[in-house]
């Protein structure tokens, strides 16, 4: 079995509903020590990204259980510091029928809040459309507080981290009252105000307030491991090399469908061409995606699924860092 324990370096986590890690790089990303102790996903096609990913070591290698339903909480039980997850959204969302808890796919929730109660983690940090405002967001915040833990919560754009579409989302995290041992994450973020003295709109389940905390440019993480592997093979330049040199690195975040940037991608960049053109996705069934790449053809119907259950990586760190702050600054108030 994988590490079910964090050390004093460390904080380990079990995520739920993986599907193919974006909301763990996210946290990774905002930790910058995190270690997974499992994952639990039931998409077959999102288990073969992930291994593919355990094997070329983009994300660490851990078991991945199937079934939330069965999934073995007591194994866990005082053993991990965080659960994270995008648990379903399909009862949430305004484009669903937006039956929420009561849903087939809503009631994946109290799944969730079981696991939450055996395990007792240290911090639970969720994700979900932010239409989960109108459907459950009271009675999930009320079932984590009956469980001895206060949450904040706030709607984080990937817009507001360079991306060229809005994905709205709500990201939550919430705190165990009165844990023993010192905080992990508070001890290891960096509080210091923002110098810009920018504020957010904050929702708290307690309280509202408002809070901010400084994060890198997305520009500093626009060489992706692929990315600077693929010219290290084909070049031999250590990665200091291949970024000093690159003068025209591939941006994290795809220009948006109107761009004339894309012209210059494509050129530098062929195997980014569409692989269907506009005009064949309107004379084809509603709701095919444009713009999926050609050598991405394969298995469409899988991967536009899994990039509509993804989550922006800079989207969870922007607010994971935020919402520590929250949580720190709320209870500062209260004492």
């Amino acid at each position: 079995m994988a590490n079910t324990g964090s050390t004093p370096e460390t904080i380990s986590y079990i995520s739920i509903c993986t599907g193919v890690g974006g909301l763990d790089i996210g946290f990774e990303l905002a930790v910058g020590n995190a270690v997974p102790v499992c994952l639990v996903e039931r998409e077959a096609f999102a288990c073969a990204v992930l291994l593919a990913r355990m094997e070329d070591e983009s994300i660490s290698p851990c078991p991945i259980f199937s079934d939330l339903e069965s999934f073995p909480s007591e194994q866990f039980s005082g053993r991990v510091d965080a659960i994270i997850g995008g648990f379903p959204c399909q009862d949430h969302s305004s484009a669903g029928k937006r039956k929420g808890l009561e849903g087939d796919k809503g009631k994946v929730w109290y799944s969730v809040l079981r696991m939450v109660e055996v395990i007792r983690p240290r911090y639970c940090f969720f994700e979900n459309v932010s239409n989960i405002l109108n459907t459950a967001f009271r009675s999930i915040g009320s079932d984590l507080h009956g469980l001895g833990y206060t949450i904040a919560a706030r709607v984080i754009t990937a817009e507001e981290v360079g991306a060229s579409h809005l994905r709205q989302r709500l990201f939550i995290l919430a705190e165990l009252d009165n844990p023993s041992g010192d905080g992990l994450l508070r001890t290891k973020l960096d509080y210091r105000p923002d110098p810009e003295g920018r504020k957010r709109q904050v929702r708290h389940a307690a309280q509202p307030s408002c809070a901010s905390v400084p994060l890198g440019d997305s520009g500093d993480y626009r060489h992706g491991r692929q990315f600077v592997r693929r010219l290290h093979d084909e070049t031999g330049q250590t990665k200091e090399q291949i970024i000093e040199s690159s003068c025209t690195p591939i941006s994290i975040f795809a220009p948006g469908p109107e761009s004339d940037e894309w012209n210059d991608v494509l050129l530098r960049n062929p195997e980014l061409r569409p692989a269907i053109s506009q005009a064949e996705i309107e004379s084809a069934v509603c709701g095919m995606a444009d713009g999926l790449a050609a050598s991405l053809a394969d298995n469409r119907i899988d991967r536009i699924r899994a990039c509509g259950n993804g989550v922006v990586p800079l989207q969870a760190c922007l607010a994971f860092r935020l919402l520590v702050r929250d949580l720190h600054e709320f209870r500062e108030s209260q004492t």
